[in-house]
């Protein structure tokens, strides 16, 4: 966890990559709502497959995916590339 990277985990800011809680044994993806967890019990990975190998389990709110990758904004990218379909 390096000192750029801890701002964004406490602004719940969306982006690429998952963080790993040693302390609780879960994974979440950036910008998940649970509960910030200790800045030394952190461990950053690149992929939810990485934080599985890792022993890791995906959290129950979030799956474990960033917040751009959860299913409705996969589903409002999805709807927005495709010109037949609108947007409500």
């Amino acid at each position: 966890m390096t000192d750029e990277d801890w701002p964004d985990l406490v602004a719940r800011k969306a982006r690429p990559g998952v963080i790993g809680v040693r302390s609780t044994g879960i994974f979440c993806g950036f910008g998940c709502a649970a509960r910030t967890p200790l800045r030394k019990n952190v461990q950053l990975f690149a992929s939810r497959e990485a934080a599985a190998a890792a022993g890791l389990r995906a959290c129950k709110r979030c799956g474990g995916y960033p917040k751009t990758d959860q299913p409705v904004a996969r589903a409002r990218r999805s709807i927005a590339s495709d010109p037949s379909l609108e947007l409500p």
